[in-house]
Order: structure tokens, then C-alpha cells, then sequence
């Protein structure tokens, strides 16, 4: 979380990033794809600014390689390589936005997956981290009506915690793409025996699909 790196420097962000790629640049991960959804227009404009930061003050042996791949200048995908004990070890970033081009809401709701919840978004600030107390104001929140703020608000009585909500948000969000992910590619293997994972965009992967059932021996 955050405010476990504040240390009063404009550094506290980026440490919490380093940490996080750091914890992926392991060799039991090497060559795995992590998917983010609206990593273009979104993650990997502070990712890629950070990790480009962090390179200029330290020596070549300890920098992220970085190799990005755009498209109509955003970028779709992101490799970043990293030597750990005398071996190159290779993360790649997908945008998942490119292969299902809708909101993580909507997509749940076609393919029968529980909603990642709500979150104040407009609620947090710097200065409010760890803050504690009553569920936030409904204006807080956005896209729910009053009713679903009520019931949400139903489960707290002042014991609401930010950094234990958002954690939770999160971890929700990830585990709600993985399984929309899943189901996706699943079927689409099922249909053409195509493992739409080596793709990155839903036109290179349905070229893979037409040649799979269309232009096969």
C-alpha cells in the first residue's frame, strides 16, 4: 500500500511500482503474459515513465530493458527484462482492452462473472490513505444508484477502512479479468484449437482464427 513508502520524497510512488514489478521479475515467471485492461491509455503511461526514471540513475547491469509496442501511438504491449542472478528474466504486458474491447463491467455481465464492486474513486486522496470512519458520501461513487450505495453502506457501521477497501477493490479486479480472460480464450480454443493469448489485439488473433479454420492443410 502506499503510504507504506511514504518517506516525505517524490520517490513513494515510484518505490511502490519498483516493488511491484520487482515481485513479477522472478524466474518461475519468466515469459508470462500479465494482462491489465486499459493498460494503454491508463498504467503504462506511469509504468513505462517510472521503470525509463529509475534506469537513468543506476548502472546498465541493474536496469529494466524495456521494449514497447505501439499502436496509433498507445501502447498495446510491454516487455520489460531484467538480469536476476546471472539470468535475463522476461515479463510481458498485455492490454486486454485490445482483445475485449468493452468495460470490465459490462463484461462481466456477459460472461455470467461477479462484479468487481464498487469504489469510491473521487474519496481518495493523498493527504486521506488511511483513513477510517463512515462509508464516504454517495458522491463519491460513481455509476451505482442510491439503493446499491445504501446497501453497500449497510454492511459498515464507521469501520470503514480505506487501505483494507482498496486492497480488496483491487484484488477483485484482477481476480474478475483473469476469469473473463479464461472464459474467453477457453472458448476460443474449443472453436479453432487457436491459443488466443500469444495474441495481442482481437484482429491479430481472429487472422489467427480464419487461417486456423479457413486456410489449414
Amino acid at each position: 500500500y502506499l503510504t507504506d513508502y511514504f518517506d516525505n520524497t517524490p520517490e513513494s510512488c515510484q518505490k511502490l511500482v519498483l516493488r511491484c514489478i520487482d515481485t513479477m521479475l522472478k524466474p518461475e515467471y519468466h515469459k508470462y503474459i500479465f494482462y491489465v485492461h486499459n493498460f494503454g491509455r491508463f498504467d503504462a503511461i506511469f509504468l513505462h515513465k517510472i521503470l525509463l526514471d529509475y534506469n537513468l540513475g543506476v548502472e546498465p547491469e541493474n536496469q529494466y530493458k524495456l521494449l514497447p509496442l505501439y499502436r496509433d501511438n498507445r501502447m498495446i504491449k510491454l516487455d520489460v527484462i531484467k538480469t536476476i542472478n546471472n539470468k535475463k528474466v522476461k515479463i510481458t504486458f498485455f492490454d486486454s482492452l485490445n482483445i475485449l474491447n468493452d468495460s470490465l463491467s459490462n463484461l462481466c455481465k456477459d460472461y455470467c462473472v461477479t462484479n468487481k464492486g464498487i469504489f469510491p474513486y473521487d474519496f481518495v486522496r493523498k493527504d486521506n490513505l488511511n483513513y477510517k470512519g463512515s462509508v464516504p458520501e454517495y458522491k463519491y461513487f460513481k455509476d451505482i444508484t442510491l439503493e446499491e450505495y445504501k446497501e453497500y453502506s449497510s454492511n459498515y457501521n464507521r469501520n470503514w477502512y480505506l487501505k483494507s477497501e482498496t486492497m480488496k477493490y483491487c484484488l477483485q479486479d484482477c481476480r474478475v479479468l483473469y476469469k473473463i480472460l479464461l472464459s474467453f480464450f477457453k472458448e476460443n480454443f474449443e472453436n479453432t484449437r487457436v491459443y488466443g493469448s500469444k495474441y495481442v489485439s482481437l484482429p491479430s488473433l481472429s487472422f489467427a482464427n480464419y487461417r486456423a479454420r479457413f486456410m489449414a492443410n
